[in-house]
């Protein structure tokens, strides 16, 4: 994290949910009934090499595919305002999400506050980690009165912010 008068940039985990544990057992429970499959069915040894291929073929795509979907960060930089959202999967790939200027920012607030309850029929985008209270809030970007952004920023993020947009962003 770091931190200077006109640059910010905060990284958050997002926690994996019910849905990506159960993608991750289930693909590692179908590799594993493929290979006992082999040990089942004795005596073919064209199926063994196709088993063997598929084995191979299914770890390429957990490693490369299902595992880097379900370790998800997200990384949030401000600078010359404007908001940067990147998505980084599995440590190593990283993709650009979106901009938001602060000039087109229709307003900044915690998901909690009431000053967001003109924004409810907005179409919702959510780069959060899922998860509160480990050094950083969750708030609402809303952008051209057209999309919520949900962002879980820590203080010194939204301050920055805040200095930049003083009629825009709430800490309330």
């Amino acid at each position: 994290m770091a931190f200077e008068n006109d640059f910010a940039e905060f990284t958050v985990k997002k926690k994996a949910d019910a849905k990506d544990g159960l993608i991750k057992k289930g693909f590692i429970a179908f590799m594993v009934l493929i290979a006992a499959a082999v040990f089942i069915i004795p005596g073919l040894i064209s199926f063994i090499f196709i088993a063997a291929v598929l084995e191979v073929g299914l770890f390429y795509v957990y490693r490369y595919v299902i595992f880097p979907m379900t370790e998800v960060e997200y990384e949030y930089s401000y600078c010359e305002k404007e908001i940067s959202i990147d998505k980084v999967l599995n440590m190593e790939n990283r993709k650009h999400i979106a901009d938001y200027e602060l000039e087109k920012m229709t307003i900044m607030a915690p998901a909690s506050s009431n000053r967001l309850d003109a924004y409810k029929n907005l179409k919702e985008y959510d780069f959060s980690s899922k998860t509160e209270g480990e050094g950083y809030s969750r708030y609402v970007l809303v952008y051209e009165n057209k999309q919520k952004v949900l962002l879980d920023l820590s203080a010194d993020f939204v301050r920055i912010v805040q200095n930049n947009a003083p009629s825009k962003v709430f800490t309330v």
